[in-house]
């Protein structure tokens, strides 16, 4: 499985901001900086999460 899967999944589209949050640090030898996600309801934080940690767990963490 790849992260390109993910992003093909049709039940989560996430926009622009939100794959760069799901992808942050991921593939950096130095692990990633600090994560802050500021949103309004109703924006997706949860997907987001979601497919955060699946591209995590895909990764290797």
């Amino acid at each position: 499985m790849s992260l390109a899967l993910i992003r093909s999944a049709p039940a989560a589209e996430l926009n622009p901001e939100q794959m760069l949050a799901v992808e942050h640090g991921i593939g950096e030898a130095a692990g990633p900086g600090p994560l802050l996600v500021i949103a309004g309801a109703g924006s997706g934080k949860t997907a987001m999460l979601a497919h955060r940690v699946a591209a995590l767990i895909l990764a290797g963490a």
